[in-house]
């Protein structure tokens, strides 16, 4: 994904990422996301340690760390894309990234289609996934949709962290 898994262990650069990780503060779940929400964060980071993660890491916009364990660390930060989304890093103890989980699966509309995203990360390392998707039928030339012809769906994915830091779909 954003930083290679298949480099040998003990690089330069993941020796960089982790010293940086490691300086991160801590963010306090549950924390809650919506694809229909501006992002903010409550912790600031210094521009400094910023600066550095955007060589390592390029694009990436740091929110913070999530979890610090015996056999991995796991931060957020945003990714620029058309949804702005979230995404979950997770690197070993030498700097390897293990596993990563970019928040908004469906998030994005176009004429005839909008879906929003909701994803909680709870202290057990459970992501819940809400995916909200509204549609309606279009008119013959395809310049708007048509009153009355919107229907909802609603569905529900829970992933963990496991003790090792691979994302695991488990409902």
């Amino acid at each position: 994904m954003l930083v290679s898994c298949n480099k040998p262990s003990g690089t330069q650069k993941e020796t960089d990422l982790m010293d940086l990780i490691n300086d991160l503060p801590m963010m306090v779940p549950p924390i809650t996301f919506n694809s229909d929400r501006p992002i903010s964060s409550d912790h600031q980071v210094e521009q400094q340690v910023l600066d550095k993660l955007q060589k390592l890491i390029p694009g990436y916009g740091l929110l913070g760390k999530l979890f610090d364990t015996e056999n991995f660390v796991a931060i957020i930060g945003v990714v620029p894309n058309d949804t702005g989304s979230p995404m979950i890093l997770i690197f070993d103890r030498n700097g390897m990234q293990l596993d990563s989980y970019l928040l908004y699966e469906t998030a994005g509309g176009d004429m005839g289609y909008e879906s929003k995203n909701t994803v909680t990360i709870k202290p057990n390392k459970e992501i819940e996934f809400i995916d909200s998707t509204w549609t309606m039928k279009i008119n013959k030339e395809r310049t708007n949709v048509i009153e009355g012809t919107d229907s909802l769906s609603v569905s529900r994915k829970l992933y963990l962290i496991s003790a090792v830091g691979q994302i695991q779909n488990i409902q």
